[in-house]
């Protein structure tokens, strides 16, 4: 939840394969990783210029190998920085008028440079000697862009609690909003906040989450259990045991392992 990074995509692990099975000599192959370079396709480049910077012995193919992923570092650092100054030019603005209780951070563009981090972190995750991923997350924690990041997400469960206080089930509501507070300093996280401390004083309510949680950890551990049958029977039936021990007897869960221990 909150700034989720992008997957590497495939296409680049194809793209790279089919180059270099083509390409019968290093120098074609490096020819043709230049080529997706300029072409702006920097995935595929940064896995074809690495393949060739592992060659040994070192060439002239090898070392121009080695040059180009130092211009692709050079060339990821600038843009980083790029961002981070924009970001930091909105952070600061939006402090210097931390007193102003209209005051709010500029969501649209805090948004797109975080797109443009998940460009740059699809872009370059090829290229050895670049943390993108962990700048960015340390980036994304930051309260005055967290606040705008992690909304999405947050929105996203506050609405799904409150349906499913509405359907009557307030202990997955619970369950929802802890979730969603987690994403503090969101403003739907606070809401699902200040909800929680209100179903929380509900003796009802808390009872009806403690159940839930047992309910959910003897089905995880029931599901254990038939795995172990097999291989570890002993093991296998201490956990039917325990969920025996646990779950409410009313529950099917209950009756499931009861019918394991038989």
């Amino acid at each position: 939840m909150g700034f989720v990074l992008p997957l590497q995509p495939s296409a680049a692990e194809k793209r790279a394969r089919d180059l270099m099975r083509k390409a019968r000599a290093d120098v074609n192959r490096l020819e043709g990783a230049e080529a997706a370079m300029q072409e702006g396709d920097i995935s595929t480049a940064g896995l074809i210029f690495t393949r060739l910077a592992a060659r040994r012995p070192s060439t002239k193919t090898t070392e121009t190998a080695k040059e180009r992923l130092a211009q692709l570092r050079e060339l990821a650092k600038q843009e980083v920085t790029a961002i981070d100054e924009h970001l930091a030019a909105l952070g600061q603005s939006y402090a210097q008028s931390a007193n102003d209780p209209q005051a709010v951070p500029n969501t649209a563009e805090i948004a797109e440079a975080f797109k443009d981090y998940a460009r740059l972190v699809r872009q370059f995750r090829n290229v050895p000697g670049i943390n993108l991923e962990t700048h960015v997350r340390k980036q994304s924690v930051k309260p005055h862009f967290a606040v705008v990041i992690n909304e999405p997400s947050a929105r996203q469960l506050w609405e799904l609690g409150q349906q499913q206080e509405e359907e009557g089930f307030a202990c997955c509501a619970v369950r929802v909003y802890e979730k969603a507070a987690q994403l503090v300093p969101a403003p739907s996280a606070r809401s699902a906040v200040e909800r929680l401390g209100v179903l929380k004083k509900d003796p009802q309510v808390v009872a009806s989450v403690s159940i839930c949680r047992e309910l959910e950890w003897c089905h995880r551990t029931y599901s254990k259990a038939e795995r172990l049958l097999e291989f570890k029977p002993t093991e296998a039936r201490q956990l039917f045991t325990e969920i025996v021990r646990r779950a409410p007897k009313t529950s099917e869960v209950y009756r499931f392992a009861r019918g394991q221990l038989r």
